[in-house]
């Protein structure tokens, strides 16, 4: 069965992050993924702008 796993990305990274497909993303939690699975990737911009992407 599919799982979503959620992860926190500081906003000065999504800065530098060049955007389209992720090769790879770390997070202590991230080696229970297994294909099929979602993981999303989320950050807080300012002024309150939540922002969201999955891979």
């Amino acid at each position: 069965m599919a799982k979503d796993y959620l992860t926190y990305w500081r906003p000065e990274t999504v800065d530098v992050q060049e955007w389209g497909l992720l090769g790879h993303s770390a997070g202590g939690q991230l080696h229970r993924v297994e294909p099929g699975d979602t993981v999303w990737i989320v950050t807080v911009c300012p002024p309150c702008q939540l922002l969201s992407t999955c891979l």
